[in-house]
């Protein structure tokens, strides 16, 4: 769904609980619905060129998420320069 000009995701993605791999690269975003906490089996999320300015906490709820790829979005919580250490930093930063 990479460069689609996307500017929302439904909180219907919920239902996608066996995901592995969501890439959202290079489109129109500027939130992350507090749904995307259910996708537990997430391992690599692409969120790379958007407008974010946020991630919600409930992203630390992602347990199994190693990739997480933020560069490229104006942020403000977490900072961009925790954001782009990556998921780690960013679970150290929301708790």
């Amino acid at each position: 769904m990479s460069g689609n000009q996307i500017t929302y995701i439904p909180d219907s993605v919920s239902k996608l609980i066996n995901l592995n791999k969501l890439d959202l690269r290079f489109n129109e975003l500027s939130s992350i619905p507090d749904s995307i906490s259910k996708l537990t089996n997430l391992n690599s999320l692409y969120l790379n060129s958007n407008q974010l300015s946020s991630i919600p906490y409930s992203i630390i709820q992602l347990t199994n998420l190693n990739e997480l790829y933020l560069s490229g979005n104006p942020l403000d919580k977490p900072p961009i320069a925790i954001a782009v250490e990556g998921i780690y930093a960013i679970r150290e930063y929301f708790q």
